[in-house]
């Protein structure tokens, strides 16, 4: 039995920090909501690309002075399940207490304050 709405959804939470597409549970500005994230690495491989980058570039800028940006995370709120099409804020209002858990354990695969505009539909 499918622990959310589909198996391709929990997947999709299980892979929360891994290299490609994820999903975690967040709960920034008292909106609880799921999000799908790619990365192109793994969330503990950060450091070490930033120093890198660090490293190439101590003031992150070309050699020309333009600012060097790299994508590390693309994150997308989610209003419905990717593979099923469920409503997801009635999952987490079913299920509140699992996706509580859900939202300390995926607290370090945050971004950490980017708020989304979603016009309250979360």
């Amino acid at each position: 039995m499918n622990k959310w709405c589909c198996k391709q959804f929990d997947f999709l939470i299980g892979q929360a920090g891994e290299k490609l597409l994820s999903v975690i549970a967040t709960d920034e500005y008292g909106r609880k909501c799921f999000q799908l994230i790619a990365r192109p690495f793994e969330k503990d491989v950060l450091d070490e690309v930033n120093t890198a980058l660090s490293n190439y570039s101590p003031d992150h800028t070309t050699k020309g002075g333009k600012p060097i940006s790299i994508a590390v995370a693309m994150f997308s709120p989610l209003l419905y399940c990717p593979n099923c099409g469920k409503k997801l804020s009635k999952l987490i209002k079913k299920n509140k207490d699992e996706f509580d858990k859900l939202v300390k354990e995926h607290l370090k695969y945050s971004h950490g304050g980017t708020r989304v505009e979603t016009n309250g539909e979360f």
